[in-house]
């Protein structure tokens, strides 16, 4: 479940921020460090619920849940039980 989480993060970070090379993600690694903040954020929070067929609860889209790719992941698992 991990490796298809992965994959789907992996592929939002490289359509929103267009560098097709992003090999690896690593817990603490933040989504500034791969050049998303402000804008870029809600592109990518977008590209995200389009990818899972979800819609975030606007309670969730909080610097917090978008902090690190854990987060990220842990949010996704919040709202999809199956990858």
């Amino acid at each position: 479940m991990k490796n298809n989480i992965d994959n789907i993060i992996k592929k939002a970070i490289e359509k929103v921020t267009r560098n097709y090379n992003v090999l690896e993600l690593n817990e603490d690694d933040t989504l500034e460090a791969f050049g998303i903040k402000s804008i870029l954020l809600f592109s990518f929070i977008t590209e995200l619920e389009s990818s899972l067929n979800i819609e975030f609860n606007p309670i969730d889209i909080s610097p917090l849940n978008f902090e690190s790719i854990s987060a990220v992941r842990l949010l996704i698992k919040k709202y999809v039980t199956s990858i």
